[in-house]
């Protein structure tokens, strides 16, 4: 749909100094499963030059008659044809190619590669080779467009209400960030330094989950490629944190290859999900689909299951167009993912998406074992290990994205759904900040530095209200679109079938999940029948046109 708006918007701490703000996110309604937003994250240094240009947001509308691009810088913006790179540029390639065109390195080029232009499920958008908008499909709605990329580059600052209240307030931020255990481990192993601990919980991703155990886990472990490799740190504007690195190859069939140091989705979903166990090979893997603009962990979703239906004899070589699939055969998977992102053979019916894609191929025999939830990739970790966590990603609202973080005993029913409502809501307040999840400090520390940067009162209470308020209206943007609750119960059978082995082995969350799914519409105040929130907790919220809407209209 030509109207679907494609918005990219940064917070109000993106450009500042407080710990990692470098945060932007793209948003826009979601073209696989049409009844949720898609909502996509992205870091480097496109969010704070945006702002730098004097501007908060983009809102794209419509479509172009032709391929284009957007200039946007210090104050203006301008539409320039991109015929001389659609279809023949990927991702990094776009991004050199029109910097070099406007005379402007520092600028920041957000784009789409080959999957984006070919309308691909999971197709993404890319910046600063290597940070990506991967969710919601986001790169389709980009590519429907025919809009290629947004370059922007600005000179001006963001202002500060009290500098000096805000100063001092920014460096207690970035002291709390790393005393938190996320904050420590990125900045001592990156992301990937969680491999050891998701391995031994039985939340490491392997062989399209049908194990629980990947003996070599160790080898893509944070810990291993810091030790092992050649490594430069690269971080994002204004983190020192710096959990992002440049790694360079040192052993093993890539040997010399220099690129982005994977983050753990990349390790599991480029890895252990696909049988590969050498960190040099998922780099280069990883590297590869960024290029193509693939969401990584759909596409090693995507791989998974097509090898397990090729062992299982429901992906013939013949379908798969002379390709031998086999667990950690990387130049394999390349290939699979390289006709998917340009629609070739087996690859145009799996660019359809996880669900969708399979059943095509070989109906509900074959979907039965895409792990999905909702139609959307299951993220780079096996949820049926930690239950709070599989609760979060069913009942998000933009899709199944780390946006209801469910702590507490992993196998825990009591509590677990309050708990999961009550991180919803804190998580979305902070994704509209425009700071890394890794680099923040307790809320108390936010809500104060906010108030210093804005120049208004903010607490913790209000705070709570943003995010309940924005939790709210994600549900009614679904529910006119024809959601009910009951759809946050497609998930692939295997998620709910116990682990064979392993740290969750025999565990399911099958008897309990939708007693934990209506506890949590009941906390939220969301009728079970018709999903809507109830009138009473909309006005609560200052929401009245929403209930109006939702209530004296005709849904």
């Amino acid at each position: 749909d030509p109207e679907n708006r494609l918005i990219f918007a940064t917070g109000p701490f993106t450009g500042t100094h407080v710990q990692s703000p470098a945060n932007f996110q793209v948003i826009s309604q979601n073209p696989i499963t049409d009844c949720h937003l898609a909502v996509a994250n992205s870091h480097g240094f496109w969010g704070p030059r945006l702002k730098f240009a004097g501007f908060d947001a983009i809102v794209v509308q419509g479509a172009a008659d032709r391929p284009v691009y957007l200039w946007v810088h210090d104050g203006e913006c301008e539409i320039r044809d991109a015929s001389h790179i659609w279809g023949r540029a990927d991702t990094f390639q776009t991004e050199d190619l029109i910097k070099k065109e406007l005379g402007q390195q520092r600028a920041s080029v957000a784009a789409i590669g080959p999957a984006g232009e070919n309308l691909c499920a999971s197709a993404m958008i890319g910046n600063e080779h290597g940070h990506i908008a991967a969710k919601g499909n986001i790169g389709m709605v980009m590519g429907s467009k025919r809009l290629k990329a947004i370059a922007v580059y600005g000179t001006g600052k963001v202002p500060v209400a009290h500098p000096a209240e805000f100063t001092a307030l920014a460096r207690k931020w970035r002291d709390e960030s790393f005393k938190t255990h996320l904050g420590a481990m990125v900045n001592s192993f990156g992301t990937a330094g969680l491999v050891p601990e998701t391995h031994e919980a039985g939340q490491l991703p392997t062989k399209n989950f049908t194990t629980g155990v990947f003996p070599e886990y160790e080898t893509l472990s944070g810990q291993y490629v810091r030790k092992t490799y050649e490594m430069k740190r690269n971080p994002c504007y204004g983190c020192s944190l710096a959990h992002c690195h440049t790694m360079k190859v040192t052993e093993g069939p890539y040997k010399g290859f220099v690129g982005e140091e994977p983050e753990h989705e990349a390790m599991s979903n480029l890895g252990s999900l696909i049988g590969v166990s050498d960190a040099g090979t998922v780099a280069w893997l990883n590297d590869y689909v960024d290029r193509l603009g693939l969401d990584a962990n759909w596409a090693g979703s995507i791989v998974s299951w097509a090898i397990e239906a090729s062992e299982r004899g429901i992906l013939s070589r013949d379908a798969l167009g002379g390709l031998e699939l086999r667990w950690g055969d990387e130049k394999a998977a390349a290939e699979l993912i390289r006709r998917i992102a340009y629609r070739e053979g087996i690859g145009d019916v799996l660019a359809l998406g996880l669900k969708r894609g399979p059943q095509e191929v070989g109906g509900e025999e074959a979907a039965a074992f895409a792990v999905h939830i909702k139609g959307e990739t299951n993220h780079a970790h096996d949820s049926r290990a930690n239950w709070g966590q599989l609760l979060g990603l069913c009942i998000a609202g933009a899709g199944p994205r780390w946006e209801a973080p469910g702590r507490g005993p992993r196998y825990e029913v009591e509590g677990r759904a309050e708990a999961v409502r009550n991180g919803q809501i804190n998580r979305l307040f902070l994704d509209t900040l425009g700071v890394c999840w890794f680099g923040f400090a307790s809320i108390q520390t936010v809500v104060e530095t906010y108030t210093a940067l804005i120049g208004w009162p903010l607490d913790v209470d209000e705070a709570i209200v943003i995010g309940e308020r924005i939790a709210n209206v994600q549900r009614a943007f679904s529910v006119r679109r024809g959601f009910r609750p009951e759809m946050d119960l497609d998930l692939s059978p295997r998620l709910l079938e116990p682990p064979p082995d392993g740290g969750a082995k025999g565990r399911t969350i099958a008897p309990h999940l939708k007693g934990m799914v209506q506890e949590y519409n009941a906390l939220m105040d969301w009728d079970w029948e018709s999903g809507k929130p109830s009138r009473t907790k909309l006005e609560q919220l200052g929401l009245p046109d929403v209930a109006r809407d939702l209530w004296d209209g005709c849904l």
